[in-house]
């Protein structure tokens, strides 16, 4: 449909006449079937996103630890 969409004069696709359905469909949804992707430099690898995110008061894990016989 994307393709319909910005081909309005196409009359064959695929080797076989392009139907007047196909024509309507594509009006209607061609324009979001682009597909988009990120900008390279909008991608983190790897340790980059601890830098981006905010401090926190939170750790994943205590600071202590306890015996293996200490708990309730």
């Amino acid at each position: 449909f994307y393709v319909l969409h910005h081909l309005l004069a196409l009359k064959f696709l695929d080797s076989r006449h392009v139907s007047s359905e196909e024509r309507k469909e594509a009006q209607h949804r061609g324009r979001f079937m682009k597909v988009v992707r990120p900008e390279k430099f909008a991608i983190s690898h790897g340790g980059d996103r601890h830098d981006s995110s905010p401090p926190s008061n939170y750790t994943p894990l205590p600071i202590s630890s306890r015996g293996i016989g200490d708990h309730q």
